[in-house]
This record gives structure tokens, sequence and C-alpha cells, in this order.
């Protein structure tokens, strides 16, 4: 092998000479069959620039980690990077002596840089005695750890896109016996490998893991952490996570000395968004935690109601002790109207009578039913005329905002709690005398920045859970919707017709353009010549000396509009549905955790 590539080893990052930003991983060493002298066969990371996946001519020399994200390069076409001590002269020149002698250093943020041993890391942080916290981001660590020192002073370890597994984590324990915060992020691993593959030990300050965007599918593995006493705080989100249940009794192989330990006994935030859960199970478990306040389930099939999932007041009355459900505080208010709804909803929509089914799907109705003193909504046979039809009214506010529909005073009604939402929008036309208007439904939930759609005309108020003192928007169906629901988002209670009919004036120029594009899309069909838009043709419009012209735009312009308007309805919900995730997550709490690269105190 030639001395330039016995320059490198197996394992150690390097990049292109010259694109500093385009770096990889040794995984080869040695000749390529067909080609003279040595090279270097590199994994770089995201792909950047590979052209196979370890293999050429039909002989593998390795096995990269995606299809094309391997290539052989000359030794003298890589750099492995510069020292440390190097990269400090030429970053502070003649400083370097007072960088060289920081005693009070606390944070080390080292991302992105060519690293890859502990033996590299651990001499430098023995160095920095004040030293709190220690960022590897982007660095990919090797998981073959020889015996490493003690290194009680770090509090923080971030360890996000290492390519670490917890193996690793098992290795360098002792060495960080006092971290309080440990980040795992994206490093694809989906299993928590303990020496005895039983539960994770030790840690006795860690307070906070960050576990977010791996591949974890089973709750066996976070079962795992069950007995780290400190645990507050476990990010989950971004995982492959389908079930979450909580281990009700001690497991017969846990530690001998924790014989009286209660399982995730001080876990008080538990994030839970943007994995596969999809059952009521799981949401009921989280009410065994005997510390859980805050959770976060958005972006789960269960907490979808696009996907056939639960409404946010649903989550809210089924999770009695949680204070925070998805980034947003839970009111007492809140709390009050979500349960009185969720348990009519669960009236209207319930077929069993036996109550040990009932509180199997139900963990927390008959608890609730009974606490709000609800009775049944059900005439009984003692009562005839006008007292019967009244036990069963409930009284809700129809508020009007459609531009369309002109400045309305919200009603008080007393409807039926059997009424339909088909039902329902014919009496909202003939309350607001909506003539030929075609009325959209929805219902202001507190903690919800978008009033809830209801879509479902032959659902009853008792099945939706709508009961005494709820607010119903009317609103009508338009061309300016998206514009709409950015009113309602952003202006929250606010929102109102006036508001929403400004924003439909201003659009109006914008709508009226996109007749153009559909007109010369029908000449072009039928092969006419095209209509001019000058100020000499709309002069004979509007003299009428162009009346067959005009006719026969407005056809051309129908006709493009027909054939277009499959495609672009395709395209504006393709555009719209992130949109509108992205003004939910906006005005509905804080994100899961913070994403903020930590900059030097």
């Amino acid at each position: 092998m030639s001395s330039a590539a016995a320059a490198f080893r197996l394992g150690q990052r390097v990049d292109a000479a010259g694109d500093p930003r385009r770096v990889g991983t040794v995984r080869y060493l040695g000749p390529v069959e067909g080609h003279a002298g040595d090279w270097v066969g590199v994994d770089w990371d995201d792909g950047a620039g590979g052209r196979h996946d370890g293999s050429l001519a039909g002989r593998r020399y390795f096995v990269a980690t995606g299809e094309c994200s391997a290539s052989f390069a000359r030794p003298t076409a890589l750099s492995g990077g510069i020292p440390l001590p190097d990269a400090l002269r030429l970053r502070y020149r003649g400083l370097i002596k007072a960088v060289l002698h920081v005693p009070d250093l606390r944070l080390l943020d080292l991302t992105g840089n060519l690293f890859s041993q502990w033996q590299v890391i651990s001499p430098l942080c023995q160095a920095l005695a004040s030293l709190e916290v220690l960022n590897l981001t982007n660095n990919t660590m090797e998981n073959d750890v020889a015996e490493t020192p003690m290194l009680e002073n770090i509090q923080i370890l971030v360890l996000n896109n290492c390519g670490v597994t917890w193996e690793l984590i098992e290795k360098i324990k002792v060495s960080f016996s006092c971290i309080s915060e440990l980040h795992l992020m994206s490093n694809r691993f989906n299993m928590i490998m303990t020496p005895d593959g039983k539960f994770v030990q030790a840690f006795n300050t860690l307070w906070l893991l960050n576990l977010e965007d791996n591949h974890i599918d089973s709750w066996d593995e976070i079962v795992k952490l069950s007995y780290l006493r400190s645990l507050e705080q476990l990010h989950l989100n971004k995982n492959r996570l389908k079930h979450v249940k909580y281990p009700s009794n001690l497991l017969p192989d846990g530690p001998l000395d924790d014989a009286a330990a209660v399982l995730f006994e001080n876990l008080q935030v538990l994030l839970l968004g943007s994995n596969d859960i999809d059952d009521f199970s799981s949401v009921d478990s989280l009410n065994l935690f005997p510390s859980l306040r805050d959770v976060r389930l958005s972006d789960n099939p269960i907490a979808d109601p696009a996907k056939g999932g639960a409404p946010r007041f649903v989550l809210v009355a089924r999770l009695g002790k949680v204070g925070i459900l998805n980034g947003s505080e839970i009111s007492p208010c809140e709390r009050r109207e979500s349960e009185i709804r969720y348990v009519r909803l669960v009236m209207g929509k319930i077929e069993s009578t036996d109550p040990e089914e009932i509180k199997r799907l139900h963990p927390r109705f008959a608890e609730l039913k009974s606490f709000y003193g609800i009775e049944d909504e059900k005439p009984t046979s003692s009562t005839s005329g006008p007292q019967k039809m009244a036990s069963g009214l409930i009284s809700v506010t129809l508020k009007c905002v459609g531009p369309s529909m002109g400045e309305k005073q919200p009603l008080t009604k007393k409807l039926p709690s059997t009424a339909t939402m088909g039902k329902l929008k014919s009496l909202c036309e003939s309350f607001f005398k909506l003539k030929d208007i075609k009325v959209r439904l929805f219902v202001e939930e507190e903690g919800c920045p978008v009033p809830q759609l209801l879509e479902e005309d032959t659902a009853s108020l008792m099945e939706l859970g709508i009961g005494s003192g709820a607010t119903i928007v009317v609103d009508e169906e338009r061309t300016t919707v998206i514009l709409g629901a950015g009113a309602v988002a952003m202006l929250g209670s606010r929102c109102n017709a006036v508001t929403v009919m400004v924003l439909n004036l201003a659009a109006t120029p914008i709508e009226l353009s996109l007749i153009v594009p559909f007109l010369r899309l029908g000449e072009t069909i039928t092969g006419s010549g095209h209509f001019p838009l000058t100020a000499d043709a709309l002069k004979n419009v509007l003299t009428g000396h162009a009346s067959k012209d005009v006719l026969l735009s407005i056809v051309h312009a129908m006709l493009g509009w027909l054939i277009a308007a499959p495609f672009v309805l395709v395209v504006l919900y393709a555009v719209s549905f992130p949109c509108f995730k992205v003004l939910v997550n906006r005005f509905g709490g804080i994100p899961s955790s913070p994403r903020t690269p930590i900059k030097a105190v």
C-alpha cells in the first residue's frame, strides 16, 4: 500500500479535497481490480456524489449505506482534516495562547467536523475542567471504544446524527456518570441493547433523554428505560411506534434492588409525535404513568381526524391527568367542555349496555358522566307534548362569517340533540336568509387554532359531542377558502364577516386574472384566434361592438376551465394540505423539542 493510502484508516472521516462540504467515511483501502495503484473506498454522507453501493465490475469491496452513496477515490483527492490545535491557530492566530487556556469554557460545540474516535475527544474534554456541554452532532463516531477516562464535569451530551448505537452508550456511560441530558436524534437505531438484554441501569442523574427521529418500532424497547428514576422527559417523536402500554406490574426480570420501584416514576413529559399510533388503548394507557403531565400525539393516525382519528376534545377527555397536549396548555374551561362533549359523544354512539364493555372501550366515561351529573338525553315515557320535546333540546350559538352573507348578529337557538348537520345547514339558510348560498359548518373548540369542519351531513349533534353552549360557525363554500382559513387561524376569535369579506375583496383581482389562462387554453383547444386584450378591444366591448366575440370568449374560458379543473384541484390540494399543517403547528403550540443549534457561551 502506498504511503498516501497508508495515511488513512478504516472508519476515518474524510472530505473531498477542495470541497469540505462533501464528507464521508473510509470503508476500504487497497487495490481495485482493473485499475492501477491504491484506492480509498468512501461511503459518502447523504449519497453526495456516489456512484455505486461498494461493488464494482461484479466484485464487492464493501457495503455502502445506499445504492449510489459510494465511490473510489485516489488518496490525494481526499482530506482527513487538520488537527484541532492547527485549526485554532488558523482561526485565532495571535490569540492562540488565550484560546488554549480557557479555564471557564463550559460549552464545546464540534458540530460537523471529522471526529470519529473517542480517544481524540476524551483528552480534549479532560483539559477543559469547567466543560459542561459537549456537542458532537454530525460527527460519525466509531462504536468500538477503548477505556475512556472519567468526565464527571459534563452534564449535557449531544450525539445527534453520529451513527451511534445504544451499545456505545452503554460503553461510555461510566465515563459520563453525571450526565443530565442525553440527545441521540437521527441515529437510525431501532433497539436499546443492554449487556444483559434487560433494563437500562445507572444514569442516576439523567432527566432528559432525546431519541427523536430514530427507527424504534417496538414499545418493548422503551420499557427498558422504565427503571431510570430521574428521567422526567422522554422525546420519541418521529419513530415508528404503533402502540403504547404502561407495564402495570413490575417485570420479573427487573433489577433486584428495585423490588419496590414505580416504573417511569418521575416521567412528566412524553413526546410521541409523528409515530404510527392508531389505537385508543395506547391513549388510555398514558393515564397510568404516575407523573405524566405533558404529552404530544400530533401527526399520529389516532390524532388525525382526516385519517379516522380523534379530534382534540376526545383526546383531552381521555387523558385525565395531562395538562399540556400537543404543546398547547389545557385550561380548566377547555377540559370541562371537552369532557362534557365527550360524554355526549359516547352517549350518542354507544351500542352496548354492558358496563364492563363500556368501561373497556371508554375507561373514563362512567366517571365523567357521574362527575358532571349528565343524564341520558332520552325522553322518558312519562313525558309528553312540549316537555318531551324540551328534554332533548340543546342550546347552541350560530355565528355567520361568510363574506357574501353580510354582517349578521350571532343567534342562540335551542335545537334537538338528534338534529343532523344536513338539517342544521337548512335551518341556518332559513335563520340567516341565505338564498342560493351553499353553507359549511364548523365547531369552535378551545385550544384549537382552526375551527373543526363538520363534514358528515348524517351525523347528529349528539353523535358529534356537541352540547349546550357550543358555538357553530356558519361559512360558505368559495374559491378563497385558503385565505379564509388563514384568517381564522391568524385572527382567531377576532375573525368575523368583515375581516373575511376584506380578504375576499383583496383576492378578487387574482380570481379575475385566472380567466386569462383558461381563455387561452380554450382558444388553443378549439384552434380559434386569440381574443385581443387591448384597450381598443375593451372599448369595443363597452360600446357593444364585440358582443359575439365576448360570448365566444366566455365559451372558450369555460372549456379551458373544464379541462384544467381536475389538474388545478389536485395541485391546490397538494399545496394547501401542508400549508394548513404549518398553520396548525404555528398557532397550535410549541414545537416538540428545541432544534436551535447549541452556541458557545
